[in-house]
């Protein structure tokens, strides 16, 4: 039984951490820690956390919020100390898990078959509604757009393990040597630049131009709140999101990709806008600038990704597994 380093940010989300906690402790899997990584709470939030879960919990208290992807590079860190760790268990902390669902997923990676894979996804389903799917993976349009896959559709339609372009890491298993890899070439696993909000989706993107390939396991089962550090910062997801979605294109997109599909991606720009400004009224300000900060960095994240970019071995299978894809689907389930 392989050991599982299983990393939580916390922030502000005491209440959220402690019942994803009470979930963890009654897993059946044995062979696992749990790491979980303080960004700088404003209250007592890790004070509690020690003292509730001192022998069950590695605490690692920072003084400021350094971020959903510096935080976790911290855990990481952590976790590659003991020889013995050979996955990590990314986990939000407004999830609740399976008891079987740590099993079912480590069963899964140890097979010969999946070696070549870093990354696994659970099924995560909806906390609120448990008929509908939460994320199933990750989806990444020709039109620079990314999807939870399965978002809003039913449990159902989504029961057997399939590859997929990459994980969504609010419950993300990484095998040991994939997050390595990312190490040594890159410097890091997750990029800092990204703060949070699609730093997953990077990650995503150079585990495959790395060769590292990615999984949904269906029966492998995690509840998810969804945005539960931000609920109370209406812009911040969507700074961010927006932001970094430019971020990524220009760090991991090959220019002659971007210049064949450029018209679709600059539509698809000008409408993110546009439905914002629709919906959200002043929102549609935070997007533009978004938008700019995501062009005025796009020079310093092009050069990260010429590091991994000039080799082509893996582009013609990765961009296999693009889709085409403006909205999400919403089911009538949700209504219920």
């Amino acid at each position: 039984m392989p050991k599982v380093s299983i990393i939580i940010i916390n922030w502000n989300g005491l209440e959220d951490t402690i019942e994803c906690l009470e979930s963890l402790n009654k897993i059946a899997y044995q062979n696992y820690e749990v790491i979980i990584v303080d960004n700088g709470s404003k209250g007592n939030d890790a004070d509690i956390l020690e003292e509730r879960y001192k022998n069950y919990i590695k605490l690692i208290k920072n003084k400021d919020n350094l971020g959903f992807t510096e935080g976790n590079n911290i855990g990481i860190r952590k976790a590659l100390e003991d020889p013995a760790c050979k996955y990590i268990l990314f986990l939000n902390n407004d999830t609740t898990i399976r008891p079987d669902s740590l099993s079912k997923i480590v069963e899964i990676a140890e097979r010969g078959e999946y070696k070549h894979f870093g990354s696994f996804q659970s099924k995560i389903i909806s906390y609120y509604n448990h008929k509908l799917i939460d994320s199933a993976g990750i989806d990444y349009s020709k039109n620079s757009l990314s999807f939870n896959r399965g978002s809003l559709e039913l449990v159902e339609n989504y029961s057997l393990d399939k590859e997929i372009f990459g994980c969504c890491f609010a419950a993300a298993l990484c095998r040991r040597a994939a997050i390595e890899d990312l190490l040594k070439n890159d410097g890091t696993f997750f990029d800092k630049d990204f703060f949070i909000y699609a730093e997953d989706l990077d990650v995503d993107f150079r585990l495959q131009w790395r060769g590292w390939r990615s999984l949904y396991v269906a029966d492998s089962i995690v509840y998810h709140k969804g945005s539960q550090s931000t609920k109370d910062e209406k812009a911040l997801p969507i700074y961010y999101s927006r932001k970094n979605e430019i971020s990524v294109m220009a760090k991991n997109i090959p220019i002659s990709f971007l210049i064949k599909y450029s018209p679709f991606i600059l539509i698809t720009r000008a409408m993110v806008i546009g439905v914002n400004f629709i919906k959200r009224g002043k929102v549609g300000l935070v997007v533009i600038k978004a938008t700019i900060k995501g062009i005025l960095s796009w020079h310093s994240m092009r050069k990260k990704g010429n590091t991994y970019r000039k080799d082509r071995s893996q582009w013609d299978r990765m961009n296999k597994l693009f889709v085409w894809k403006w909205i999400v689907k919403k089911n009538y389930a949700n209504k219920s």
